[in-house]
């Protein structure tokens, strides 16, 4: 099963910046609608937070064996590029391929309503609407 081009390309596609909380991840991976496109980037593991990271990656290379090819992507970084690098980073790579994202941190819970607000607002001129917490 693919994506819907026709559907999938007027939904304005989702972008997770996750490091080293897999339960965190897995939860948002959980709720996210599955009408659209999912980029997650991984940032690189500083030592004391390997096995978290590694945990994190098998968590999105899991969440993308579920999901037909074209509808999730991974980005997994090979060094810590610290939260500005790997924002950046994240940001060159997803607006390569889009116009316009919804961009998540890893920890962010949100209601479903949240997506068709910011799908409604959002047009075809580099567009970002971000979450933190």
């Amino acid at each position: 099963m693919t994506l819907n081009p026709e559907a999938s390309s007027n939904l304005s596609p989702v972008l997770i910046l996750a490091y080293k909380r897999p339960d965190m991840l897995e939860g948002l991976l959980n709720n996210l609608p599955r009408d659209r496109r999912i980029y997650i980037h991984v940032d690189g593991a500083i030592n004391a937070d390997y096995p978290d990271v590694q945990e994190t990656k098998r968590i999105a290379s899991q969440f993308k064996a579920g999901r037909p090819s074209d509808s999730i992507m991974l980005l997994f970084q090979a060094s810590n590029l610290g939260n500005l690098g790997s924002f950046e980073s994240a940001l060159q790579w997803v607006f390569s391929n889009e116009d316009r994202l919804i961009l998540l941190e890893d920890d962010i819970r949100f209601h479903d309503l949240l997506f068709r607000l910011w799908t409604g607002r959002l047009n075809n001129t580099k567009t970002l609407i971000a979450s933190f917490t």
